[in-house]
């Protein structure tokens, strides 16, 4: 060996960076793919299982768990279409009615086709959207040859006017009629809306109840808002909201079977025994600590359109009353900064209250104003509706090209891959992003579309215990970490999984490897003047908690020339786990032949069953020329 060899260890700093080049970055960590940082060092992260025994059809937008004074544990699955509670692994459409007609009049309603499997109904100011749900009762005689029972059920509908939708049918009919279905009874399923923010003109764009019933946009070059649901808990029960909905009550007493099990829907909150003044039309909900149910962005008493800067409360442990009065607490306030409120987030003292340019404090001061609303800063943005998340009392949220936090002043939170983020971003689905942490790594994650996605399909971490960032990829909708459950849930499509749970992507039920990286930026010896030579690579990590007996990763060394030049030599190192009995034992050194001005480090691992922690390697590197 030569007297110029030498070990070099090699450490990088905590988190990854994209803020700069490559070489500027060295002694960085540059790129990855569904990685962590423990204590400063990199390791995979954990796998995902599929626990939910039903699926869902539509875009999961919204999860919230609790648990019922007697133990039940529940969680609300908000879809851009339904409404679902999960118990016990099950799903359960709860989804409320938004209007009930029993009998329809005019009598016989149905019109059918002969030949055709395609049924319309007409009735006028009907509400809908293409993509509802709408349950038909009462229809006798086998209509035009289409049995009964496939007319009495639930169906999703395509909207053709104000006054007209269609449902499809299993049997041709076979006749043509215009008069069938007597005396029958309409029940439409209330809906936040489209899966993702569109362009368009018509009958059934758009989400329900922006502007007048079941009218058509009327311009071209309109963005038709994704639709989503709020909800939260009053007490035990469940309060929820579509986009631009009324609000909903779900009272888990009378509505779960002995057993614990949904069986029964939501109601409007305007149904409950003394409700008065309830909201009609509401951006999204949020019960305070002190439990007053809150609306944003609504409609004022006595009128029917929405305010979007309007907040208004309900009588405090009364969620159903709404006038203001001596004798309740509730009440309202118009924001004075913004366009239109975003969403709200709970937290130390107060509750936050997000409009798109404004940021607001909303704190507890009894009677007679109730609350004490005033701005905390006047000149934020957000991402959208469920962008923000409160840690610890800390909230934390993406903005527009920027990420803020706030714990008692508003601030901008330094991110060392905001360019690598925001320059490939799909800004036409901004509305789409969402926030979400893993409290068990001290991590808040943000899922958002890159450039050419129509979903979610990338995430960026950060670190709040270490301050540190990194990223990677992976197609979620929601996400929400649950204390008390083992593991956190997120939305896949169709599938309820929990995260952080095994070593393998089993989304659907079949294991698949998971693919994990991080690559270092280029180091070089002398800044570059000489040429190393590296001849042994001497592994340093482990591979504890893997379920494979014979875990392997690979760790990768590059070399090249020139910051500006392409990677001239490059070299695979399979690193594998031999025993682990009395101690764990893996590959001791690797021989390697390879020569560069600058070189990259990078371990990886692709099969199911591995987790790896990297430590500390050390090469065995020799000057080696100028040439």
């Amino acid at each position: 060996m030569s007297q110029t060899s030498q070990l070099k260890s090699i450490t990088f700093r905590p988190g990854v960076s994209r803020e700069g080049t490559n070489y500027a970055n060295e002694g960085g960590w540059y790129a990855c793919d569904k990685v962590r940082f423990r204590s400063g060092f990199p390791e995979n992260i954990g796998g995902w299982v599929k626990f939910s025994t039903t699926q869902y059809t539509d875009v999961c937008r919204s999860l919230h768990n609790w648990t019922s004074i007697i133990g039940n544990n529940y969680t609300g699955v908000g879809t851009n279409i339904r409404f679902f509670v999960e118990f016990n692994d099950a799903l359960y459409n709860i989804t409320p009615y938004r209007l009930v007609v029993s009998p329809l009049t005019p009598t016989d309603p149905l019109a059918f086709t002969n030949g055709s499997k395609t049924v319309t109904i007409t009735y006028a100011n009907h509400g809908a959207s293409t993509g509802d749900y709408i349950n038909i009762s009462g229809a006798v005689d086998s209509l035009s040859g289409v049995p009964d029972a496939e007319i009495n059920t639930d169906h999703i509908i395509t909207v053709l006017s104000t006054s007209v939708f269609t449902f499809e049918v299993t049997t041709a009919a076979t006749a043509t009629t215009s008069d069938g279905g007597a005396l029958i009874s309409l029940s439409f399923e209330a809906s936040a809306g489209l899966p993702i923010n569109a362009i368009g003109l018509g009958w059934g764009v758009g989400t329900w109840g922006r502007g007048t019933w079941g009218s058509a946009a009327s311009s071209g070059g309109v963005v038709q808002s994704l639709g989503y649901w709020t909800q939260d808990n009053y007490g035990q029960d469940l309060v929820i909201a579509p986009t631009n909905g009324e609000i909903y009550y779900w009272a888990v007493d009378s509505s779960v079977s002995t057993a614990g099990a949904p069986s029964a829907d939501a109601v409007k909150l305007s149904s409950l025994t003394g409700a008065a003044d309830c909201p009609t039309i509401v951006t999204g909900i949020i019960v305070t600590d002190e439990n007053h149910l809150m609306a944003l962005g609504c409609n004022a008493i006595g009128e029917t359109t929405k305010t979007p800067l309007l907040i208004r409360w309900a009588d405090q442990d009364n969620p159903a009353n709404w006038t203001p009065s001596i004798s309740t607490s509730a009440g309202g306030y118009k924001l004075t900064y913004g366009d239109t409120i975003v969403t709200a987030v709970k937290t130390r003292q107060e509750t936050l209250i997000f409009t798109d340019s404004a940021l607001y404090g909303a704190q507890y001061v009894g009677t007679p104003y109730t609350f004490n609303i005033q701005p905390r800063s006047t000149n934020i943005t957000i991402a959208s509706s469920f962008a923000a998340i409160s840690v610890n009392n800390i909230t934390y949220w993406m903005g527009h090209k920027k990420f803020f936090t706030y714990n008692g002043t508003v601030e901008t939170l330094p991110c060392s891959l905001r360019q690598f983020i925001f320059n490939d971003f799909n800004y036409a689905q901004e509305a789409q992003t969402f926030a979400c942490g893993v409290g068990e790594f001290n991590e808040i994650w943000w899922f958002y579309c890159s450039a050419d996605a129509l979903s979610p399909d990338r995430y960026v971490v950060y670190n709040y215990q270490e301050r540190i960032w990194y990223y990677g990829t992976m197609d979620r909708t929601a996400w929400i970490d649950c204390p008390e459950r083992t593991y956190p849930i997120a939305a896949t499509s169709g599938n309820l999984v929990y995260q952080e749970n095994g070593l393998a992507d089993n989304a659907t039920g079949t294991e698949l490897p998971i693919s994990a990286f991080i690559q270092s930026a280029d180091f070089d010896l002398d800044d570059g003047y000489h040429y190393a030579f590296i001849r042994r690579l001497i592994p340093d990590l482990t591979f504890s908690g893997s379920t494979d007996s014979t875990p392997t990763a690979t760790m990768k060394l590059y070399a090249r020339d020139f910051p500006g030049g392409g990677y001239v030599q490059e070299t695979d190192e399979p690193i594998a786990r031999t025993a682990t009995v009395p101690v764990e034992e893996f590959t001791d050194q690797k021989w390697l032949r390879l020569r560069g001005r600058q070189i990259a480090f990078r371990i990886s691992s692709e099969s199911t069953g591995v987790q790896w922690s990297l430590g500390i390697p050390r090469l065995d590197i020799s000057p080696d020329g100028l040439r």
